[in-house]
C-alpha cells in the first residue's frame, strides 16, 4: 500500500502558483492545513515532476534579479508579483488589486521606486524605496529600478 498523498493534486498546486504564491507560501500553507512539515522544496520538486517548472510564469518584466529565496517574502516583491500578473491580464481577487493599486499609489505619492541589493547583511530587508530619480528605465507604469544596488547605495557598511 502506498503512502497517503500530503500535497494537493498537481492541478491545486498550479492553481496556488497561479494566484502568485510563491513555493515557500505553498508550503507554508499545505503545512498548516495538514499539520505535516512541507519543504519549500517538496513543492517545487512536485511542479517540475507535474511539467509545471516553467520559466514563463516568472515576472522577468517586474522582477528583473535572481532574488535569493532569503528575500522570497518581502513585500515589495509580492507587490511587484501582482504588478506582473495584472500586466499579463491574469485574474487577481478584489483584495489583491485593492493592496496593489493602494501600493502603487504610495509609490507616486511618495515618489519612490523598489531597489533589490542582496548584498544586505543577514537578516535585513534586500528590498528598499528610494527617490524616483533612481530609476534607470523608461516605462513610468513599474516602480524599480532594474540595476542592483550595493548595501553602500542604501545606507550599510
Amino acid at each position: 500500500m502506498s503512502r497517503p498523498r500530503i500535497l494537493p493534486s498537481d492541478r491545486e498546486l498550479v492553481w496556488m502558483r497561479d494566484q502568485g504564491m510563491t513555493h515557500q507560501q505553498i508550503a507554508d500553507e499545505v503545512s498548516r492545513k495538514t499539520g505535516h512539515k512541507i519543504a519549500r522544496s517538496t513543492v517545487s520538486v512536485a511542479l517540475a515532476r507535474a511539467g509545471e517548472s516553467d520559466h514563463r510564469r516568472r515576472f522577468r518584466d517586474t522582477i528583473p534579479w535572481q532574488v535569493p529565496t532569503r528575500f522570497q517574502a518581502e513585500y515589495p516583491l509580492r507587490m511587484l508579483r501582482l504588478l506582473g500578473r495584472q500586466r499579463r491580464g491574469m485574474a487577481m481577487s478584489d483584495d489583491e488589486l485593492t493592496r496593489l493599486e493602494s501600493w502603487m499609489g504610495k509609490r507616486e505619492t511618495e515618489g519612490t521606486v523598489v531597489v533589490f541589493c542582496p548584498g544586505v547583511p543577514a537578516g535585513e530587508p534586500g528590498f528598499h524605496y528610494v527617490p524616483d530619480v533612481a530609476r534607470d528605465h523608461d516605462d513610468e507604469g513599474l516602480p524599480i529600478r532594474v540595476a542592483e544596488v550595493s548595501p553602500k547605495q542604501i545606507g550599510y557598511e
